[in-house]
């Protein structure tokens, strides 16, 4: 495999001051990119971009369910570089609640943030970078798109909408030689399930953990494909879901 895989590459991540999006920033970093970071906590954005020292990069601090805001930022990274060329949507948030206790404020917040505002910024990528060729984009779903989950309806909707949504626009710019691409984890060492998990009984945290036959699994280990497919050597790679579960799917 050749090494600096995103050499010179203009990267824009998602959910960058999260587990998984902080790992594929650091990731693409180590493969030569340069880093553009987008998130909602300004301490946690300077934490990562300072981690990112000696590689350029750029942070900006906004929701992305602001579209006038994510627009504005992405002209400007274009502006700025000349272009974007590949983009992880790593963005993401999770409710547990039974159907009888899930609002229609759950099913839209939980749409907005895993699955609409990933492509917003596909679009306006597509439409300010038109000269560009062999996009890539990896938008990072879950297990639970494809297996479902009690108490997890709204979210597993809005991550089995993302896998399906891609599948359709991997058709549309394939013309192009762009390329979009899902990767499902299973359970991962983040933030975000540490707060989910944090009120389990000990026996059902257990439980968990045995449904993975490789353990829990580690934001490294969904960057090293995220930032594979980015690259060149994926060229050939569109239109598909790579589920990261440790075993869990297998069960």
């Amino acid at each position: 495999m050749n090494k600096l895989l995103l050499a010179g590459k203009v990267i824009l991540i998602s959910g960058a001051t999260g587990g998984i999006g902080g790992a594929c920033a650091l990731e693409a970093s180590r493969e030569g990119a340069i880093v553009c970071l987008l998130g909602r906590n300004k301490e946690k954005l300077n934490q990562i971009q300072e981690a990112l020292s000696g590689s350029m990069s750029r942070s900006y601090l906004l929701e992305l369910t602001d579209e006038d805001a994510l627009n504005g930022v992405i002209f400007e990274i274009v502006k700025e570089f000349g272009r974007i060329d590949g983009f992880i949507h790593a963005a993401g948030t999770e409710i547990t609640k039974p159907l009888r206790n899930t609002t229609r404020d759950d099913f839209v917040s939980l749409f907005e943030i895993n699955t609409v505002s990933a492509f917003l910024i596909i679009k306006a990528i597509l439409r300010l970078c038109k000269k560009s060729e062999s996009l890539s984009f990896v938008l990072i779903s879950s297990v639970m798109g494809e297996l479902g989950e009690r108490g997890k309806i709204a979210y597993c909707a809005s991550k089995g909408a993302l896998i399906s949504s891609m599948k359709a626009l991997s058709l549309e710019i394939a013309p192009k030689n762009h390329r979009i691409n899902c990767i499902s984890p299973g359970v991962v060492e983040t933030e975000m399930v540490s707060k989910m998990m944090k009120d389990f009984p000990p026996d059902m945290k257990e439980d968990i953990i045995n449904q993975h036959p490789l353990g829990i699994g580690e934001p490294q280990d969904i960057a090293y494909l995220s930032t594979f497919l980015l690259s060149p050597n994926a060229k050939w790679i569109t239109g598909s879901n790579f589920i990261i579960d440790g075993g869990y799917s297998a069960r």
